[in-house]
Parts: C-alpha cells; sequence; structure tokens
C-alpha cells in the first residue's frame, strides 16, 4: 500500500504526526495502521471490516517519530516507501545471513531517514530515465542462482522471476539486452583478493557459470564474461554500449553489494543508472540494504519495478 497524497498534520503536545490516506482520490479499504514507536515498527492487523462500518478512513500514527521520517512516509506524492518496506525478511537470499527480525524495522526505519537527511543536501535526487535504455542483467548463472548447490548459491528465485519478468517487457521494447557472467579459467594466476575467499572452484564447476536456463537469453543478446566485479573493467562493454548510442543502463541481477554496486559504480559517470528493485539482490540482508541506499543516494535511481516496466512500454 503506498502512502499517497497524505494530508500531514503534527498534533502539538502529543507527539504525534497523523497522514490521511488515499489513493487516486478514494479511500483505502485494504490497509495497515503502522505504529511507530521510536525507531521500532510494528505492522499492525487489518481493521477493514471496523472502519467500513464507522466510515472513517485510513490513518497512520506517527509516535516520537523525527519529522525528517514522518515526512518521507507521508510526504504527498512521494511512492518510495511502501508498508511491506519496514516488514518481513527478503524473499532472497541465505536464512543464515538475514537480519534479526528485531533489528530489521529500526534499521530500515533509519536509512529511511538517512536518505531524507542526504536529499535536504543536495544528494540523492531522481536522475530520471534517458531516450535510449538497455537492460544489463549481472550473473544470474548457475554458480549464484543455485540454492546451496554449488557454495555460493543462494536462494534468489524471486530475483530471478523479477529479472526475467524485465526481460520480457525489454525484449517487447527492443532494446538491447546483455548478459554477464564470470570468465573462470583454471590456468588464470592467483591474484591478492584470493586471500579474501575460500577456493571453491574446481574445473568440474565450468558448468554452473553457464546462464540460469530459465533467463533464455535469445541468440542475438550479448554476453559478457568477466573476471572482475564490475561488468566494466576488462571487458569491452563500454565500448559495446557507446556504439549502439545508449545513454540508460537498467542493472538487474546479482550479487547486490559486489558485482551489481561495482557495475553501477563504473556505469554512473557516463549513463543513468536504473535498479528495479525487486530485480537484485544477494545472500547478506545487510549488506543488500545498505548498498541499495548507497546506489539510490550516489550512482542512479532505485526504482520499483512497475515504474521501469511503464517507462519501457512508453517507448
Amino acid at each position: 500500500m503506498w502512502l499517497d497524497n497524505a494530508n500531514v498534520e503534527y498534533i502539538p503536545g502529543k507527539k504525534m504526526y497523523v497522514g490521511v490516506l488515499y489513493k487516486d482520490n478514494s479511500a483505502y479499504f485494504e490497509f495497515r495502521i503502522l505504529i511507530f514507536l521510536g525507531l521500532c515498527c510494528v505492522s499492525c492487523t487489518h481493521v477493514l471490516y471496523l472502519l467500513r462500518l464507522i466510515k472513517v478512513r485510513p490513518i497512520v500514527w506517527c509516535y516520537d517519530l523525527p519529522w525528517s521520517l514522518a515526512s518521507l512516509l507521508l510526504r504527498k506524492g512521494e511512492k518510495s516507501m511502501t508498508t511491506r518496506d519496514l516488514e518481513g525478511p527478503p524473499s532472497f537470499g541465505s536464512p543464515a545471513l538475514r537480519l534479526p527480525d528485531a533489528l530489521r524495522g529500526p534499521l530500515k526505519a533509519h536509512m529511511a531517514e538517512l536518505k531524507e537527511q542526504y536529499l535536504q543536501l543536495g544528494w540523492g535526487t531522481r536522475g530520471g530515465f534517458g531516450s535510449r535504455p538497455a537492460l544489463i542483467v549481472i550473473d544470474l548463472a548457475l554458480w549464484w542462482t543455485r540454492s546451496g548447490q554449488p557454495p555460493m548459491g543462494s536462494n534468489v528465485d524471486s530475483v530471478v522471476d523479477a529479472t526475467c519478468q524485465m526481460l520480457s517487457v525489454a525484449r517487447a521494447a527492443g532494446i538491447p539486452i546483455i548478459f554477464t557472467t564470470y570468465d573462470y579459467d583454471p590456468a588464470d594466476p592467483s591474484t591478492p583478493h584470493d586471500g579474501k575467499c575460500a577456493d571453491n572452484i574446481h574445473p568440474e564447476d565450468r558448468p554452473f557459470f553457464e546462464l540460469d536456463p530459465r533467463v533464455q537469453r535469445r541468440e542475438d543478446e550479448r554476453i559478457v564474461r568477466k573476471k572482475y566485479a564490475s561488468a566494466f573493467k576488462g571487458t569491452n562493454l563500454l565500448d559495446m554500449l557507446a556504439a549502439m548510442d545508449v545513454d540508460t543502463l537498467i542493472v538487474t541481477g546479482v550479487s547486490t553489494s559486489h558485482c551489481v554496486y561495482a557495475t553501477c559504480r563504473d556505469a554512473a559517470h557516463t549513463f543513468r543508472v536504473v535498479v528495479p528493485r525487486q530485480a537484485v539482490g544477494e545472500r547478506c540482508e545487510l549488506l543488500h540494504e545498505v548498498n541499495m541506499l548507497d546506489i539510490d543516494i550516489d550512482l542512479g535511481d532505485v526504482l520499483d519495478i512497475a515504474e521501469v516496466e511503464a517507462y519501457l512500454r512508453s517507448l
């Protein structure tokens, strides 16, 4: 549920901000009440039937909440946060690397306040879309998409599904599509970075670096085989995109804190960077959240997948 078109009122003496919710100028009939106690967010049950009876519009109470965060949640016309953003673990990743439930709400509330502070400083504003986009799918190969097998895999089914959804819209729009995967070669010499990670790759693992068949790569869709986190380093990706006159790079795939982030970092000074929120993910929830915030503030626009799809359909 979007907190759209909210009328915000501060009640003196009660440390309370009240927002009356609308959607397309009509009352909601399905909603949740969110109660923020300090930085602790608790999602309460639906009260649909009761409010229908008494004909009261949905209301959000924000107790003892910093005004910067209250205004972020209730700002008129904004679509930056939903109730789902503040509750429940992600649908992807490793269960062992998820945040404790007690920390998730406070962390996300704090990150929302950080984003608002950056906005007030002139950072994190929207870069917007260009007119000549391309879609890049980062590392949706079996090494990363097969949960628990091999060692680097985790449950990223929701990311694969969302990326396939993006692929369908991108193909219909006729925009360039590029896939990446790791260019594994057992003859490569070791590097200093090898000391940071356990050597879990063996020659017999080479087939795992083929793309997950669910993405259904077509013959005319390019593939970049890379040695490094960034899809740009040591590849011809920049020349490829320049030859196609691309001005907007839509980035999907895994992992948020590593190859997705590195690719966004290298793309940011040449292209408008757009990241569909549901189409990226990784093993660790905390690393995902922090890097998504960094991308949104500094490198590109982190948007709901529906907004990106609508843009592609408008081309």
